[in-house]
């Protein structure tokens, strides 16, 4: 199997998350959204459309996206030998859309969460600091994802360079 054979395979498992986390989340969120409120339904409805769209694509193009987060090879699509730096890239990738998925469904609980409390009509509520903690947490494990994902060359020659600081080859 090939680099990029694996990936796609990687991208459609993200895909299946993704359409699983949509019809896991939706019950909860349609609850915890007040009917007097008819903007939160549509902000809810535009998020999970936007969600279902990128499950959609990843799970029909996974190949396209496997040649976009791959560097580009002139070697046909044969299987080749891995070398250990194409090994720690296409885990790298993996890795990061593993963690893309969990900070998705995070940015989804937060999100609703926004919603019902700009829709609470009970008094003011204010957002704890656990909250706040909760935010930036998401706001990291998405960022910590994108780099996973698109900075895993990178990453793999900078692990490289750390492993073998100091021998040289002969």
């Amino acid at each position: 199997m090939s680099k990029r054979e694996l990936l796609a395979v990687a991208v459609r498992l993200f895909a299946i998350g993704v359409a699983l986390l949509i019809l896991r989340s939706v019950p909860g969120s349609i609850a915890a959204i007040e009917a007097e409120s008819p903007w939160g339904h549509w902000v809810l409805g535009a998020s999970y459309a936007v969600f279902a769209l990128i499950a959609w694509a990843l799970w029909q193009f996974p190949f396209a996206v496997a040649a976009l987060l791959l560097p580009k090879e002139d070697a046909p699509l044969s299987v080749v030998p891995w070398s250990r730096q194409d090994a720690v890239e296409t885990g790298s990738i993996i890795i990061g859309l593993f963690y893309l998925y969990y900070a998705l469904s995070d940015s989804v609980y937060w999100l609703v969460f926004c919603i019902s409390l700009a829709n609470y009509e009970g008094g003011s509520v204010d957002i704890t600091p656990e909250h706040w903690a909760g935010i930036v947490t998401t706001v990291f494990e998405v960022m910590a994802a994108f780099f996973l994902i698109f900075g895993a060359r990178h990453m793999a020659r900078f692990i490289h360079v750390v492993r073998y600081a100091g021998k040289q080859a002969f």
